[in-house]
């Protein structure tokens, strides 16, 4: 890709554009968006902290979710069958996307959960017959990744 070549926001359909707060994606985000928002392509991306990783992954979800969006721009999907797993280096972290991503993708009815350690409640099981749970954002390991259709595994 070009240098100078960077890939708007605008780019994305119409109901997506209000998940970015900025205009344009960095050289990083516009050199990986087709394959983020345009292909079911597996992925590693290795590159320091706030170099636009988590915005990748952002990408990914909604390349995920246009798969359920009718052209009205309304969510549509059987509830319980779209999950990802987002899995980061500390509970804070985890507990800045959360209320991040609540924000981003409430408005269509995704549930995002914070899945620690500490929280005896979850457990493979539940989130394995999980009907009314959209989208699970994680931070405990150990969960096998067969069960999500997205995995980000953030270790800064």
């Amino acid at each position: 890709m070009d240098s100078y070549t960077l890939k708007s926001v605008l780019d994305l359909p119409a109901h997506f554009r209000s998940v970015f707060k900025f205009r344009y994606f960095n050289s990083l985000q516009s050199e990986c968006f087709l394959v983020c928002f345009h292909s079911d392509a597996n992925m590693v991306i290795s590159t320091p902290t706030g170099s636009g990783k988590t915005v990748l992954f952002e990408l990914c979800i909604l390349r995920l979710l246009s798969k359920f969006i009718s052209e009205d721009g309304r969510f549509i999907h059987i509830k319980g069958t779209l999950k990802t797993i987002y899995i980061a280096p500390s509970k804070a972290l985890v507990q800045e996307k959360l209320r991040d991503w609540n924000e981003k993708f409430g408005s269509w009815g995704i549930n995002c959960l914070e899945l620690t350690g500490d929280n005896e409640f979850y457990n493979i099981k539940n989130i394995q017959d999980a009907r009314h749970v959209s989208g699970i954002f994680m931070w405990m390991e150990g969960v096998p990744p067969h069960l999500f259709n997205v995995l980000l595994v953030d270790y800064g």
